[in-house]
């Protein structure tokens, strides 16, 4: 593995330890490439598959990580990671899929302006009203779609195929994505500690499982199982 480094006289290269026992990049970007292809609604695939290529290695690299961790605390925080990086995969290969498919979120509308009325009392309380003005586009516009919007939209139109039990999974893994934010606190207890353990770990694997194997990415079966042991339940 070469990495560039920046010392005062410009870029040069130095050769980084190579990480032991995870496969070569090349093998995902293989993968990847059968089901992630130029289009044009999505006309920029080689750095979206890279970029999936790289996060997927990555997660070959913590689940060897996590098979030989014995302190608890790290071993949380290394599914939190896990997570994390698997779910930030999902919601590319999702965004690809809807955008290919011409089912991305429009906007027949944008905002123009907001015009707030004074305040006014009823009833001992303070009201007030605002105006808001939209104007209406030429055509529609791609609108941003978070991942939960994704996620609804890929079920509804079943891009994943029809298992229910994935798409719930999602949603499941979804919201505790969210804990990437330190500060969301929803209820006593409620810390990284007791969040992430193995049972996440192990649902997120069967859920990148899934969709690796989805009929979205016709790759040779026999190399499938050699590149993806590691989703594999333990």
């Amino acid at each position: 593995m070469r990495l560039l480094f920046k010392p005062h006289n410009g870029y040069k290269l130095c050769m980084a330890k190579t990480i032991s026992n995870v496969k070569p990049i090349n093998s995902f970007r293989d993968f990847f490439d059968t089901g992630i292809k130029i289009n044009k609604a999505f006309p920029r695939t080689y750095e979206l598959i890279n970029n999936i290529a790289y996060a997927t290695q990555y997660l070959e690299y913590l689940s060897k990580k996590i098979n030989n961790e014995g302190h608890s605390v790290i071993l949380t925080h290394l599914y939190k990671t896990y997570l994390i990086t698997g779910m930030g995969i999902i919601e590319a290969i999702l965004l690809y899929f809807l955008k290919s498919e011409n089912l991305q979120k429009q906007r027949d509308f944008v905002l123009v302006d907001t015009f707030s009325s004074n305040y006014k009392l009823i009833k001992g309380k303070w009201y007030k009203t605002d105006t808001v003005f939209y104007l209406r586009l030429d055509s529609p516009k791609d609108d941003e779609m978070n991942l939960d919007y994704m996620i609804r939209r890929v079920e509804k139109k079943e891009v994943l195929g029809k298992n229910q039990d994935l798409y719930k999974s999602l949603n499941y893994l979804r919201k505790l994505r969210n804990k990437v934010h330190m500060h969301l606190i929803d209820k006593h207890l409620d810390t990284d500690y007791n969040n992430f353990n193995s049972k996440q770990y192990e649902i997120m694997k069967s859920a990148l499982l899934q969709v690796f194997s989805s009929e979205r990415f016709p790759y040779d079966k026999g190399k499938f199982d050699i590149l993806y042991q590691y989703l594999r339940a333990d």
